[in-house]
């Protein structure tokens, strides 16, 4: 089922989390256990290589209507830059900025700008947007096996838009992150 539901923002936090956290274990270990995830991390390359090679078509299928709906953003993030629209007011902004050309590009109407960055910078404007990534980058900075999840989260979150049930998981990480510098995965 997961194959079927179309969330290439999750494989791509899926393969950048992996991707750091075997680097991590790779840098801050040695012997067997370097020699293995290595060997772990080449293989899993490899395979998410070849499944990008045969769905590329599929993956990159939305790419045109996030790109439209950037370009939206970028227009309305001129208009706002430092408050924003408000939070959830991402509609009101694509409504505003939207041009009919728009339609030959990508046929669906956007609520949410499906990055975060952007929905950050419409939503809440520069303050906002700066706030956030600073949030995450202390955050980052305080431990290793959350460094990894987070910026796993902010990947999916490049082609992906948040939820309530995504933001409660991103808030727990960031407690546990106040809490347990090491991380679950102490090396």
């Amino acid at each position: 089922m997961f194959y079927l539901t179309k969330t290439r923002g999750a494989y791509l936090g899926l393969f950048v989390g992996v991707v750091i956290l075997a680097l991590g274990v790779i840098l801050k270990t040695s012997g067997k256990k370097r020699r293995l995830v290595t060997s772990c991390l080449i293989l899993f390359l490899m395979l998410s290589s070849g499944l990008f090679l045969v769905q590329k078509d599929r993956i990159l299928e939305s790419v045109g209507g996030r790109i439209v709906s950037w370009e939206i953003s970028w227009n309305a993030f001129k208009e706002r830059p430092l408050l924003g629209w408000g939070p959830e007011n991402y509609i009101l902004a694509f409504a505003k900025h939207y041009q009919p050309e728009f339609s030959d590009v990508e046929k669906n109407w956007f609520d949410k700008a499906h990055n975060i960055l952007w929905e950050y910078a419409v939503g809440a404007g520069i303050l906002g947007l700066l706030s956030f990534l600073s949030v995450l980058y202390f955050a980052v900075k305080k431990s290793f096996f959350s460094a990894s999840v987070l910026v796993a989260f902010f990947s999916a979150n490049l082609f992906w838009l948040e939820t309530t049930s995504v933001l409660v998981l991103l808030y727990v990480m960031l407690a546990w992150t106040e809490v347990d510098e090491d991380g679950p995965l102490s090396i």
